[in-house]
């Protein structure tokens, strides 16, 4: 383009459309064949880029794939648009650049939502997931912590959601580790949450943990389960009793 530079300064009405392909000088041919071409194998990468992660990603990283495939739609529809440009400004049929150029506001709004998905839509569906698993968790975490003998809570106040509901795992993971529920007979969900609600916990080092009382579990997965049925159990219940045993 700097070298046609001077060629357009002496014919810019060039630049503008040629009746056909043989009345190209340097400036014509720079400015409506060279320059969308190089225009539209940029937007041709950057598309497949994102049309191309659409099987492999789609299950790891659905949000974002999905965003990418939106961007890429946009992208190809950018190409649609230079592509019919760059054949009507060579074939003398300027007029009929507006039937074309009034597609570019859609493929531009496409382009612009799937930007904005890709930048804020994981942050958002994190946030929504986190505050509902929070607000599920919540009654069972704050009687655990009334519960607890020891000191486990930590302020959250200026945490993000994401962040508040791996401290309430957190924190109720230790508290079954050390508060000492009394139950009839094996220790259940149903007997457990029953105890916690009455405030039926005990002192005595030899009254099994909460975490002891249950069978025993292996991996992280599981803790987490246990945890989950009793954070649904527990909220789903009758109001709870501050009584200490």
């Amino acid at each position: 383009m700097i070298v046609a530079w001077p060629a357009y300064l002496e014919n810019p009405a060039a630049t503008t459309g040629v009746p056909s392909m043989q009345d190209h000088d340097l400036a014509s041919f720079t400015y409506l064949i060279a320059f969308p071409v190089f225009c539209i194998w940029g937007l041709f990468r950057i598309a497949t880029v994102g049309w191309g992660r659409i099987l492999t990603d789609l299950r790891r990283r659905p949000i974002n794939t999905i965003a990418m495939a939106v961007i890429s739609a946009g992208l190809f529809g950018f190409i649609w648009v230079n592509v019919t440009l760059m054949i009507y400004l060579n074939t003398g049929q300027s007029a009929e650049l507006s039937n074309v150029l009034k597609w570019s506001p859609l493929f531009l709004s496409v382009s612009v939502t799937g930007t904005a998905v890709l930048v804020f839509g994981e942050r958002v569906y994190d946030e929504i997931v986190a505050w509902y698993e929070l607000r599920r968790l919540t009654p069972l975490w704050r009687r655990l912590i009334e519960l607890s003998e020891h000191d486990l809570h930590m302020s959250v106040n200026n945490l993000a959601t994401p962040v508040k509901l791996q401290r309430a795992y957190v924190e109720i993971s230790d508290a079954i580790c050390t508060v000492r529920p009394l139950v009839d007979g094996p220790c259940t969900v149903d007997s457990t949450v029953e105890a916690l609600r009455e405030g039926a916990v005990s002192d005595d080092p030899q009254t099994p943990t909460l975490s002891q009382a249950f069978p025993e579990r292996k991996t992280r997965r599981e803790d987490l389960e246990l945890i989950s049925r009793l954070a649904s159990e527990y909220r789903a219940g009758a109001p709870e009793r501050a009584v200490r045993v």
